[in-house]
C-alpha cells in the first residue's frame, strides 16, 4: 500500500493529510509534556529526601524524561 509523502501514513480511503508539521508540533508537545512532569516528579522526589533542590537536579530529571520520551517515540510503529 503506498503512504502519503508529507505524513507517512497509508493513502486508504479516508486519508486526510495533516501534514508534517502539525505530526511535528504534537510530538513536539509530548516531549515538553514529558520533560515538565518529569523535573516536577523528580524535584519532589528530591525535596522530599533532601529539602531543597538545586536547578542543575531540575535540569537533569527534564532531560531525563526527555530522553524516556523520545526512547518510547522511537519504539512504537
Amino acid at each position: 500500500m503506498a503512504t502519503c509523502p508529507d505524513c507517512g501514513r497509508y493513502l486508504n480511503d479516508p486519508h486526510r493529510c495533516k501534514g508534517r508539521w502539525r505530526i511535528q508540533l504534537r510530538l513536539l508537545g509530548w516531549t515538553l509534556r514529558s520533560a515538565v512532569i518529569a523535573s516536577a516528579a523528580g524535584g519532589l522526589v528530591l525535596f522530599l529526601i533532601y529539602g531543597r533542590v538545586s536547578l542543575l537536579a531540575i535540569g537533569l530529571t527534564a532531560a531525563i524524561g526527555v530522553i524516556v520520551e523520545k526512547a518510547l517515540q522511537w519504539g512504537q510503529p
